[in-house]
């Protein structure tokens, strides 16, 4: 029995023995260089095997806004192909050597928002780093995004200092419409009236102007367009200051004059009460019933389009709905700011008569050029369609004129018997956004 006894411990012995050598050969073979044959089937030494670094993301998608080009300067993109506690960075250079922004996964996506980027289009790149510091390599592009300056519906407008606009600034290209979408799919039933959550401002050629709307609703209906957009102080009621930018940028522009009876005149626009109704901006209306494109003097002054000094187009500056103005240019408040004070009731005039008669509400008496209603050449008047003006005790302003004012109707047309509460369907607006 004891020899038998002996003979047992001895195998497990050895068995033990045993075990204990194939797991140290197993550690020695996973510590050991990794071996591999080359293309003449010799082995090679390929260094120790370690933590491998991971891939690089595989796809990016905008997330907000909802689509590229766009005006917003830092969107949203959902980026894809990582893993949990990844850090993942997204880059504009196609090296990755230009970091945007960077966050840690939680999944196998990640939402992140961009740093301000700037005008044009940007391509986008990946990486990714593990919880183990490795970095994967840096991505083919996955993604670009086009930025513009101005919101859709809106065009450039450049600075002009005399009149006190320093910085360039973007205007509705069409008098506000009243949607119930901010893309402006569905017109809002007409009269539009004051702003309400359903009410969107949008700048479009379908439908009719926004009106019966005071100029403290038009001024709120431009200012909610900076939370629906996730801005803060850029959008806004035009003010008098960006009037006159326009202005003086159409009267200097040759191709928005004509050669009539030995004139030369801008247009008025639709302002001839034919029809006796503000009108949309569809092609369609404009060649049938409501004024036309058409270079020939004796049709162009009812002409609804301009052109600014860097070939922009603009509808209604002149005719169509007179506009609400708030007069001083500042950061957006909840305060429109009220017109001039000091003119008293008066008939229709010349706006330098009125000017004149307005001293120093606007400005200094003739031969001086008045930077807050005056054309650049002094010497215009309503023969040449710049449209005239017309004092009075009122709070407000508006501009423009509207379809029934005849030659009282122009891009200079300045309106001052007028309440900040008066409501009338002769009275629209236009919005600002100041990037």
């Amino acid at each position: 029995m004891l020899n038998e006894f002996l003979f047992r411990s001895k195998h497990n012995e050895s068995k033990k023995l045993k075990l204990v050598f194939i797991i140290i050969c197993f550690i020695c073979l996973s510590c050991a260089d990794k071996k591999s044959e080359n293309a003449n089937g010799d082995i090679i030494d390929t260094g120790p095997v370690g933590p491998t670094n991971p891939a690089p993301p595989t796809s990016m998608t905008l997330l907000a806004p909802a689509f590229s080009p766009n005006f917003d300067d830092r969107p949203w993109f959902t980026v894809g192909g990582v893993k949990n506690g990844y850090t993942v960075t997204i880059y504009t250079d196609s090296t990755c050597d230009t970091a945007s922004v960077s966050g840690e996964s939680t999944g196998l996506t990640i939402d992140l928002q961009l740093s301000s980027l700037p005008i044009g289009t940007t391509n986008l790149y990946a990486k990714s780093i593990s919880d183990d510091e490795l970095s994967s390599t840096c991505s083919p592009m996955l993604a670009n995004y086009s930025r513009t300056l101005c919101p859709t519906g809106y065009v450039e407008v450049l600075s002009n200092s005399a009149v006190g606009t320093n910085t360039t600034f973007c205007v509705m290209k069409y008098e506000a419409k009243c949607s119930t979408t901010k893309e402006g799919l569905t017109s809002c039933p007409t009269p539009t009236g004051a702003p309400e959550a359903s009410k969107v401002a949008v700048s479009t050629d379908i439908g009719l102007p926004w009106t019966s709307i005071s100029a403290h609703e038009a001024l709120e209906a431009c200012q909610d367009l900076n939370a629906l957009h996730g801005v803060s102080n850029k959008f806004d009621l035009i003010s008098n200051a960006e009037w006159m930018t326009i202005a003086r940028s159409i009267e200097a522009k040759g191709t928005n004059w004509t050669n009539d009876g030995g004139y030369l005149k801008l247009s008025m626009g639709h302002a001839d009460t034919n029809p006796s109704v503000p009108c949309d901006g569809t092609i369609i209306n404009v060649q049938n019933n409501c004024s036309t494109l058409d270079a020939n003097p004796s049709n162009f002054h009812q002409k609804r389009t301009f052109t600014l000094n860097n070939n922009e187009i603009v509808w209604d500056v002149a005719g169509n709905v007179s506009e609400w103005v708030d007069w001083t240019l500042e950061t957006p408040t909840n305060t429109y700011s009220i017109g001039p004070q000091g003119c008293g009731y008066d008939s229709w005039k010349e706006i330098q008569s009125l000017i004149s008669s307005c001293e120093p509400s606007l400005g200094t008496k003739s031969p001086g050029v008045s930077s807050l209603a005056s054309p650049l050449n002094i010497n215009l008047t309503s023969e040449n369609n710049i449209g005239r003006g017309q004092g009075g005790t009122g709070l407000a302003v508006v501009r423009g004129g509207n379809h029934s004012l005849s030659y009282d109707s122009g891009i200079y047309s300045l309106y001052l018997d007028v309440d900040a509460q008066d409501v009338d369907s002769s009275f629209g607006f236009r919005c600002v956004y100041r990037p």
